[in-house]
């Protein structure tokens, strides 16, 4: 087993071992991001056809290559997807286990780095916990590495699950454009649904409703305080919103704030809330009524 396989191996069993050799992870990650980088350079000089020291070489020119019936998306899963079987085939046996051991690593790394920045954690009482976080501030280009790539190959792999939520609405048009303020609620809430994080949805959703009153009304930027029954009624009152739709502006405003109040949502119900809101604000920014 390689030097550097073995202690992987002995410090998944006993962290003890890892503190015992503070300097070794550092140095494995990058001898992994060196070979990684030689064996990709090497694939793209084979499949253009160049030489090792030709300066046209462009990264550019791989997509003269892209298939016509792929998406993008798919073309670069696809690069990736070589590349990673390009990589195992350049290894022999030993550098294969050794590599295995090290993506193992990174992959623990990547997960404590973004458990401890998305949540809240326990402090780093063990050894190996420490470590990690100590290596995340000794090399933090070398993390920032290995975190890119995390987030490449996630973001690669929804791109498909996006499109297919965007183009689940239709546009929206109204009479009256919303101001700048409320257009990056709708915005936001939006692209929040589309990225399928469904709390941040549901609760911007809300805001760009109440956003939507508060300006057709004439209250948007006073800086005072005015509830969102208030708004409706004065919807009602200056035909801006009638019955039908004063009972829906309260559902979606209530389905908002119970995301923010230990009720947590999922991406279909928080779809519905979009949707209602989306139409609702049309309607608004339509409407005769207001100040």
């Amino acid at each position: 087993m390689p030097k550097a396989a073995a202690t992987i191996q002995r410090a998944g069993q006993d962290t003890q071992s890892l503190s015992s050799t503070p300097t070794f992870i550092p140095n494995l990650l990058s001898e992994c991001k060196q070979r990684i980088k030689k064996v990709t350079c090497t694939r793209q000089r084979e499949s253009l056809g160049v030489a090792e020291s030709d300066d046209a070489l462009k990264f550019s020119r791989l997509g003269d290559h892209m298939p016509l019936t792929d998406t993008f998306s798919q073309y670069v899963q696809g690069c990736i997807d070589n590349y990673d079987e390009g990589l195992v085939d350049e290894l022999d046996p030993e550098e294969r286990k050794e590599h295995e051991s090290e993506q193992k690593l990174v992959k623990a790394v990547v997960r404590y780095l973004l458990g401890s920045r998305e949540t809240v954690v326990a402090p780093s009482s063990t050894d190996l916990l420490a470590k990690f976080e100590a290596l995340v501030q000794s090399v933090p280009d070398l993390v920032a590495h290995f975190l890119d790539e995390h987030y490449t190959r996630q973001l690669i792999g929804e791109v498909p699950a996006y499109v297919r939520r965007t183009l689940e609405f239709s546009r929206m048009e109204a009479e009256r454009i919303p101001s700048e303020v409320t257009n990056t609620y709708l915005r936001e809430a939006t692209r929040a649904y589309i990225f399928a994080l469904p709390q941040a949805s549901a609760a911007l959703s809300r805001a760009a409703l109440e956003q939507s009153l508060k300006e057709t009304l004439g209250r948007q930027g006073l800086g005072e305080y005015i509830s969102f029954q208030r708004l409706v009624d004065e919807g009602v009152a200056c035909n801006v919103l009638d019955k039908t739709t004063a009972a829906i502006a309260r559902k979606l405003a209530k389905d908002g704030d119970e995301v923010l109040h230990e009720k947590p949502t999922d991406l279909k119900r928080a779809k519905d809330v979009l949707v209602g809101m989306r139409g609702l604000v049309q309607q608004i920014y339509s409407s005769k009524g207001g100040y």
